[in-house]
């Protein structure tokens, strides 16, 4: 049941950020409270779960710090699965959210910004379903 809310909640949260290049506090702050839930109540190891968040955080958090293209969402999205998959699955689930963002941006050969939150849905789906 929590896999389907967190399911639900980045598939609004990736359709805001494709749409509107942002996503309500309100949404990432649920899926951070719901990945930290299923976090607590899976049989990942506690240790693991904490790690994945916190590994996203830095992943995700430093290159936001530093303004080189990571928004806020997209930090506090990433700490959600993060709880969600726990350590060191969530590295996978980031990783295949760059690379499909990556290619989607050089297929559009332009020097814009693309959403990443869309790319995380995707990503974590693809990784979810490949356990």
């Amino acid at each position: 049941m929590f896999a389907v809310c967190m399911l639900l909640l980045m598939m609004v949260a990736g359709a805001w950020d494709a749409i509107t290049r942002r996503v309500p506090d309100l949404i990432s702050y649920s899926i951070v409270a719901l990945g930290f839930v299923c976090g607590l109540l899976s049989d990942i190891p506690w240790l693991l779960w904490i790690g994945g968040g916190v590994a996203a955080f830095l992943l995700l958090g430093i290159p936001a710090i530093l303004g080189k293209g990571i928004g806020g969402a997209d930090v506090k999205i990433g700490v959600g699965l993060g709880f969600f998959f726990g350590f060191p699955d969530v590295l996978g689930v980031l990783l295949l959210s760059f690379l499909l963002g990556l290619f989607v941006w050089l297929l559009r050969r332009q020097n814009s910004e693309i959403p990443l939150v869309p790319y995380m849905l995707i990503a974590g789906v693809v990784y979810a379903c490949g356990m």
